[in-house]
């Protein structure tokens, strides 16, 4: 981020492991950017580094719980989603799934409008803390396929929870490792038919994928 002359601003607080630095707004009309304190020997530009600039797309973390530095900085996932990308998506209505910020995980809940058979697609995006190994372990999860190609060095795997399908929807949901944790691709087709939710799930994630949070810096709770 460019410094911004005598708009730039910056506040010192002491902490026991660094100091918090906040970068107010610029005149040039750039967000501010809040820097975070880290734990001693946290390697710049690492995926414990959570003031990294660094594009880490690609890479998977394995650090499970609460030493999971990411697990307080899930933001809301809507803001990350153009209205272009849903749109071609088929998706006519957006939100945040949680009214405030959820410890771990965030998500952006998608509808598409009532098709003349009465049934709907709903898709979510979901954006957590929890590890590749958290989300496909369980013996609730049934994995479909593994190594599915979503985007450049990104790897999918396709499951279903128990009661993922019923007489009149299909459940899929799409999962792929992060530097924070993972993201998750759902799709829930009502009275569609033979309507592939999977493809449909999985389609939706190699759309979303570009636009999610690829920084560190990114990761900010709101």
């Amino acid at each position: 981020m460019a410094r911004c002359g005598r708009g730039f601003r910056a506040a010192y607080a002491a902490v026991s492991v660094t100091a918090v630095l906040v970068v107010a707004g610029c005149s040039d009309g750039s967000p501010s950017v809040e820097k975070l304190p880290t734990s001693a020997g946290v390697v710049k530009d690492s995926i414990e580094d959570v003031n990294s600039n660094k594009d880490m797309t690609g890479v998977v973390t394995t650090i499970a719980g609460d030493r999971n530095p990411y697990v307080r900085l899930i933001p809301y996932v809507c803001k990350f989603l153009p209205d272009s990308v849903t749109k071609a998506l088929g998706m006519v209505r957006k939100q945040n799934a949680f009214g405030g910020q959820h410890k771990f995980l965030q998500a952006c809940s998608m509808q598409s409008e009532e098709f003349q058979t009465g049934g709907s697609i709903g898709l979510t995006i979901s954006v957590q803390a929890s590890t590749l190994a958290e989300v496909t372990g369980g013996e609730r999860r049934k994995i479909l396929k593994n190594n599915i190609e979503l985007g450049s060095n990104v790897l999918g795997t396709s499951y279903k929870l128990d009661g993922d399908d019923g007489e009149n929807f299909s459940t899929c949901n799409v999962v792929w490792g992060t530097f924070y944790g993972t993201a998750v691709s759902t799709v829930i087709a009502y009275r569609q038919g033979d309507l592939d939710s999977c493809s449909k799930a999985i389609g939706a994630a190699r759309a979303v994928l570009p636009y999610l949070p690829r920084k560190p810096i990114q990761m900010r709770a709101n």
